[in-house]
């Protein structure tokens, strides 16, 4: 052990933070890209850190590195609209974005014995969740 109280960064999300966001590409408001904004070749499986801002809804920064002194570079996910375009698209304002899952997901029960097994690693205040969650 290091000594560290808290070994991990804890985020606490409910099941509605988990959205289906496949919904976006099906509404042709926004498009995966193969090229960022500079030209550049976008290798997903090398990006090590992605950063989303409120003000540009439509980009996605990201970095190949997670060093801090790097700049981001910049994908524009809009789609482009031809002059011949008559479909109305839809804005990312107007977009409903379903939950992932409306169910919890199914596990075994080896699975559930070995959740129950670490426990003793887990905050006693978390422990109802995985004692009532019933496998499949």
């Amino acid at each position: 052990m290091t000594g560290n109280k808290r070994p991990f960064k804890v985020i606490e999300m409910e099941r509605e933070d988990f959205k289906d966001f496949g919904n976006v590409y099906k509404s042709k408001t926004l498009m995966m890209k193969k090229r960022n904004e500079n030209g550049d070749k976008i290798v997903w499986r090398s990006i090590k850190w992605f950063k989303f801002e409120k003000k540009d809804p439509y980009k996605v920064y990201y970095k190949n590195t997670l060093a801090v002194d790097e700049n981001f570079h910049v994908i524009n996910m809009t789609k482009p609209v031809s002059r011949r375009a008559t479909e109305n698209t839809t804005t990312l304002e107007n977009l409903i974005i379903p939950l992932c899952n409306e169910n919890p997901p199914n596990i075994s029960v080896e699975k559930k014995k070995d959740l129950l097994s670490l426990l003793k690693h887990i905050p006693s205040v978390y422990h109802s969740y995985y004692t009532t969650y019933s496998p499949s």
